[in-house]
């Protein structure tokens, strides 16, 4: 083949081969840049985490009702992480005391939970339903720990949530608590000169079968105010049960004050 021929036919092979496997036109703004995989666009959109903190004393810990301090102060800590998926992963904690007489009583009560929160739109408001397990340990009380999964509906400043057990604390009773409450921001033009000012109710029953620990149904209920400040705030709570619980003093009425640091 003559050299002017196989110019022509390189030439040509040359341009189609460049057509078929062109490079993306680029611009000087770009040029240069190695474009992230598609993987780790997706892992930063979605999956990125942003961690939270708080830590906080309280005049009493108070669960669904019940003193967990034996009317006494705590000292509580929270860490959260949070991604823009809706997973989010927190261990809270609070020292603890249930009034027992063994001498490996719970002191300590850690709480690692996991949940997915999706949003969506109800009547152009936006609700959430949220969907998870957590687990309650009690270091050197092995015993009484125990795995809780819940299910909650939000909807404006209203929710509705059910938590379920069918190992409460270590034994085989199965316990069922459901509430319902509100939390709302107070506007501002109603209290003149005070912003950050928040209020919010429970109503809550919880439901037993099984009796192990002499346990009963009862029902439990709750308000509180609190102000915030930055990365500090206070809430007055005040909380009570209709006394069917058979818990003695550990469910009383009363006020309970707690200061709590966001970090």
């Amino acid at each position: 083949m003559q050299p002017s021929k196989r110019l022509v036919i390189g030439v040509i092979f040359f341009s189609l081969f460049s057509r078929l496997f062109a490079l993306p036109e680029t611009s000087d703004e770009t040029l240069g840049e190695t474009p992230a995989p598609a993987e780790d666009n997706w892992y930063k959109q979605y999956l990125t985490p942003t961690p939270s903190a708080k830590a906080q004393l309280t005049s009493n810990y108070i669960w669904r009702g019940v003193s967990q301090s034996n009317n006494a102060a705590a000292v509580q800590g929270q860490f959260q992480l949070s991604t823009p998926s809706g997973l989010h992963l927190t261990i809270w904690g609070s020292t603890v005391n249930f009034d027992d007489n063994n001498e490996d009583r719970a002191r300590l009560e850690i709480i690692p939970e996991i949940k997915f929160i999706k949003k969506m739109n109800i009547s152009d408001d936006e609700g959430s339903i949220e969907i998870g397990a957590r687990r309650y340990i009690y270091p050197k009380s092995e015993g009484l720990n125990f795995n809780e999964y819940f299910i909650g509906l939000n909807y404006d400043v209203l929710f509705i949530r059910l938590d379920v057990t069918n190992t409460f604390y270590a034994s085989n009773d199965t316990a069922i608590y459901a509430s319902a409450g509100f939390n709302s921001i107070i506007p501002p033009k109603l209290i003149k000169q005070f912003k950050g000012i928040s209020w919010g109710g429970r109503f809550g029953h919880y439901e037993f079968k099984g009796g192990t620990y002499g346990e009963r149904d009862y029902t439990d209920y709750a308000l509180y105010v609190q102000k915030a400040w930055n990365a500090l705030s206070l809430r007055l709570n005040w909380t009570g049960t209709n006394g069917g619980y058979n818990a003695g003093s550990f469910d009383n009425s009363g006020f309970i004050l707690t200061l709590a640091a966001f970090l």
